[in-house]
């Protein structure tokens, strides 16, 4: 009988520590998931409401770029710093600001993008599984500190978030890899961010002059050409590989920009209409703007920039960078709390920012 004892605790023993073993390695294996992201030069459009948020691009470096859809403000990640640009101008002349640095605050700051953010959580929090109707793993990771890197995050919760008990990952890998971030509360749970799925753009790295040794001494202006810079090589990668992709995978990728400026009025609008039923078919999104308007956006971006890219590249181009493109999360009825107030929370932090000169030291 002691025997049998001895044999039931081994083998309960066994059983404790495998499962020990593959909690461990699941955490490991959403790790690498992320990691991934990174290696792969991930471009995610992650929303904070509808038509809030920000697009972000990776590399292997972990070095980051962040757009707010908006374009009001830049984010440079490196090193665990953020080199953030604020335009404090007004949308007649952000174009102006952006050419010449008028308006446009800079500051300096610890900061986490959203897979940094994300890698932080799922290695300190408590992991638990659910499954989804179609019988696919949902890994949650819930932690009680929020990590005081993130600025903005946490001006987030101190705007929006009342009685925060902690921060909540949750990860979905299939059919796409998906991401959300929910403040805990004993107010109600509030859904921070989501991303769903990405695009896999070419390599990249940010100039040597986000080095330490560089910037030392540099000031305000030194700043707003590397981020001139920055935005570009973006906005050119950005398009060279949804021109790429589209010119094969997409039927509507035939139409080129001169057609479309050659078009009837009427033509422009069914071509628009067309390429965006593709668009919100193929990624399993919804459109949030206004199918007229993309009419005259797209002559405007047309006039500006010449007619070399084709029609629903463009489309993309304006939908993804202005958030126009929004998971389903965001339009269904869900026990969190929605964020329609993010965008008077990045409001009020806009307004509260002043404009300073930096000098790096």
């Amino acid at each position: 009988m002691k025997s049998k004892i001895i044999v039931y605790f081994a083998i309960l023993g066994l059983f404790v520590i495998s499962y020990m073993m593959w909690h461990k390695t699941e955490s490991k294996g959403i790790s690498a998931e992320i990691n991934m992201l990174e290696e792969r030069n991930a471009l995610l459009s992650v929303t904070t409401g509808l038509n809030s948020g920000y697009y972000e691009l990776y590399n292997k470096d972990k070095e980051a770029i962040v757009r707010t859809f908006d374009g009001d403000t830049t984010a440079i990640y490196k090193q665990g710093k953020a080199y953030i640009f604020k335009d404090n101008g007004t949308k007649e002349n952000e174009k102006e600001n952006e050419d010449v640095g008028v308006g446009v605050s800079v500051t300096i700051e610890d900061g986490l993008p959203t897979l940094e953010l994300l890698k932080k959580i799922v290695r300190t929090g408590e992991e638990e599984r659910q499954q989804n109707e179609n019988g696919e793993n949902l890994y949650i990771y819930k932690a009680e500190e929020v990590p005081t890197q993130d600025k903005l995050l946490n001006e987030f919760i101190r705007n929006n978030v009342q009685e925060c008990t902690g921060v909540q990952v949750e990860i979905n890998l299939k059919p796409v890899l998906q991401g959300n971030i929910k403040i805990l509360s004993n107010k109600g749970n509030v859904l921070y961010a989501t991303f769903s799925g990405y695009q896999e753009l070419n390599n990249w790295k940010l100039d040597t002059g986000w080095n330490t040794a560089t910037l030392k001494g540099k000031d305000n202006s030194y700043l707003q050409n590397l981020r001139k810079k920055e935005l570009s090589k973006l906005q050119n990668n950005i398009l060279v590989y949804m021109q790429t992709l589209n010119k094969s995978h997409l039927k509507n990728g035939e139409i080129s920009g001169e057609d479309y400026i050659n078009a009837t009025t009427e033509q422009k609008q069914r071509y628009v209409d067309d390429v965006l039923s593709e668009l919100v078919k193929e990624y399993s999104v919804v459109f949030t703007g206004d199918r007229v308007s993309m009419v005259r956006q797209l002559e405007e971006y047309y006039e500006a920039n010449g007619t070399d890219l084709n029609l629903v590249s463009t489309v993309q181009y304006l939908c993804y960078t202005q958030g126009l493109l929004v998971p389903y999360e965001y339009t269904s009825d869900s026990e969190e709390v929605k964020l329609e107030v993010t965008t008077e929370a990045n409001e009020t932090t806009t307004t509260t920012e002043t404009t300073t000169e930096t000098t790096i030291k």
